[in-house]
Formats: C-alpha cells, sequence, structure tokens
C-alpha cells in the first residue's frame, strides 16, 4: 500500500503527493471497532479528495460527482469523454488494432490447420 521510493543520497525515502501513507500498529488483541473507525475516516478523506479532483477536472458539479461514484459506474468511451474523464477517443487506433488482432487470429487459424 505505500509508495515510497528509496532514495541512497541525502533523503533515506521519498512520498509522492498523491498516496497515504500507513503506520501499521501492531497488536495481538487489536479492537476491532477503533480499526474500523480508524479506516472509515481514512476513506472519507480520500473520497473528498477523488470528488475535488474529479470536480476540478470534468468541471461537473460536486453534486453530481457525489451521487456517479456514490457506486460503480460503467462508461463508454464516448461516455467517458462526455463526462470530461478523457478528452479524446482514438477511433483509427482503436480499429487498427482490431484489424490487426483480427489478422493474427486468421494467420494463427490457417497456420494451425492440417
Amino acid at each position: 500500500m505505500h509508495s515510497l521510493t528509496h532514495q541512497p543520497l541525502r533523503c533515506r525515502w521519498l512520498a509522492l503527493l498523491s498516496p497515504r501513507i500507513l503506520l501499521y500498529y501492531v497488536d495481538e488483541f487489536d479492537d476491532l471497532t477503533i480499526d474500523i473507525a480508524i479506516h472509515a475516516k481514512e476513506i472519507l478523506k480520500v473520497r473528498e479528495r477523488l470528488n475535488a479532483i474529479y470536480t476540478k477536472h470534468t468541471r461537473q458539479s460536486l453534486q453530481r460527482i457525489e451521487r456517479c461514484i456514490e457506486r460503480d459506474m460503467y462508461m463508454s468511451p464516448d461516455e467517458a469523454k462526455e463526462f470530461g474523464i478523457v478528452d479524446k477517443v482514438p477511433i483509427a487506433l482503436v480499429s487498427d488494432a482490431v484489424e490487426s488482432g483480427e489478422k493474427e487470429m486468421k494467420e494463427k487459424d490457417e497456420g494451425s490447420s492440417p
């Protein structure tokens, strides 16, 4: 879960801006209720941060973002573009990849026939 990178020179460890760092408390008699509360607070912090990122980059309202990410939301590439999550859907690259995959499959089928 950590995203620390070892740096041998001046500073020993480097943390990127987006990850969260967990100092794990090891105790054989953990109080599960306290752990659940700690994790719930962290989930809410991460959700707030994600909401802010989505709001900024998609230019959707905070209320719409909150509604959309309450549960998993599947989108087609065009829907994702319309929503503001992606900038471009490169149709030519996709069709080229599909065509080359179909060509490879055809060649494999022809090569494996008796």
